[in-house]
Order: structure tokens, then sequence, then C-alpha cells
């Protein structure tokens, strides 16, 4: 009796009644929720679709707060406001060249609201056209554009527009929405690709590649102490650039 109560106990399946995370963790009946996570049973495109309805009740939302509020009220807190912040988020990853729903009838409807998609606190994220403008009225006005990292409205953006070309040439896809057309514009305006030598695009063979600026900042640390390598460290400003574009990635 005892061996026949054992094979049949070998044919029944496991039930699981712990719910300790490493249990839920294992059980097959969960591991099966999650993996379809938000979608549900819908496919692909009952999945798009219902991304589709949910954006436009939250557009009649905004639309239904800015009629009677105007745009002198901010949006009080709640759910309208993080999906208004969250829309701000996916035009600055669309600008990036990141994976984002935003697109162009987007922006021109938020527009139609009277609402600016590109402000993020009381920052303006401009527009390719809008640098282009922006370059143009400044070489009209210098003559060159030899822009310094200090110029408040250009100076970060051009240091972008340099990273983003090593980027792009690299087949890194983030590489600030750098592309063939933007480096010709670029290059026929007179864009300085290269700061030190400012005789076009950069030479790529001569750029050190990400092992060897690790091996530098080693270096630097050891005689420093640390790895906090000052914005205008004059004996190697290609670490320090280096540095302040991995740092929001890498944590030493």
């Amino acid at each position: 009796p005892t061996s026949r109560i054992k094979r049949q106990c070998r044919n029944v399946k496991p039930i699981y009644v712990s719910t300790s995370d490493e249990d839920l963790t294992n059980n097959p009946d969960v591991k099966k929720k999650r993996k379809r996570g938000k979608r549900g049973n819908m496919n692909i495109g009952e999945w798009k679709e219902k991304l589709k309805q949910n954006w436009e009740c939250k557009y009649d939302e905004l639309k239904q707060f800015k009629e009677k509020h105007g745009n002198q009220t901010m949006l009080p807190d709640g759910a309208l406001r993080s999906w208004l912040s969250y829309q701000k988020l996916d035009y600055r990853n669309m600008i990036a060249g990141k994976t984002s729903r935003m697109n162009v009838l987007k922006i021109q409807r938020f527009a139609a609201l009277g609402v600016r998609i590109e402000e993020t606190k009381g920052n303006v994220i401009y527009s390719w056209k809008e640098r282009q403008q922006q370059l143009h009225e400044y070489k009209a006005k210098h003559g060159h554009l030899n822009i310094p990292r200090s110029h408040a409205l250009l100076g970060n953006w051009v240091g972008h527009q340099r990273t983003g070309y090593v980027q792009f040439k690299e087949g890194n896809r983030k590489c600030y929405g750098m592309n063939d057309s933007r480096i010709e514009f670029l290059t026929n305006l007179g864009f300085q690709w290269n700061v030190e030598k400012r005789t076009g695009p950069p030479d790529l063979t001569k750029i050190k590649s990400w092992s060897e600026r690790f091996q530098d900042l080693l270096e630097f640390k050891r005689t420093y102490g640390h790895t906090r390598v000052p914005h205008e460290y004059q004996p190697d400003l290609a670490l320090a650039n280096w540095v302040r574009t991995v740092s929001g990635t890498l944590n030493f």
C-alpha cells in the first residue's frame, strides 16, 4: 500500500501554497501571469488600440480643463498632471532618438491647446529647426561657430552634437538624434566638430575606446584619490568630457 501511494503522489501536479517570494517566483502560474504583463490576453493590435483610446481620453480631459480654466491655471496634482508629465518625457525621448510614442501629430494637438510639450520644469527643449535658427543667428552676430561651453543657450548643446557624432559613427543608438543630414548641415554651416584643431569632423582613429578611457580614469584616481575629474582638467580635457558623458550611468 505504501509503495502504491508513493507512485500515485509522483503523478500529482504540485500545488504551491507558500506566499514567500521564492515560491511565488517558481510558481509557473505566476510566471505566466507576469510574462503577459499589462497586456493580459490581448494581442499587440488590441493593446495598441487600448493605448490609443487611453491617450485620447486623457487628451479630452486636458482639453476640457483648458476650456474651463484657460492657460493661466496649473494642473492640480493627480492622474492628468502625471499623464502630461509623461508626455513631456516621451517628447524628450523622441528628441534624444530613444523609443517613444510621441509624434508630430500629437505635438500639434498639444499646441492647439496652448500646451508646449517641450517645456519641462521651466526649461525649454528646442526643436532641431529652432537650433538651426539659433546657429544662424550666432554666426551672423559673431562671424563663426566657435561656441564656448559657457554659452547659456548653445554651450551644452554643441557638446552633445560632438558626442552624438562620435556615437553615431560607432553605431550607438543613443547619439542625441544625430544623423547624416544633421552632420551635413552642421559641417556646411561651419560647425566646429573638433574643438582643438577646428578642421572639420574629428578623426575617429584618434578617439580612445571606452576601455582606454576607463584606464585613464583609474590612473587619475591613483593620482588624486578620487574620480571627480574637473570640467576644465587641462592635462586631459577629453577625459573630463568623457567622465561628464558617462557620469549618469556609472557609479564609481
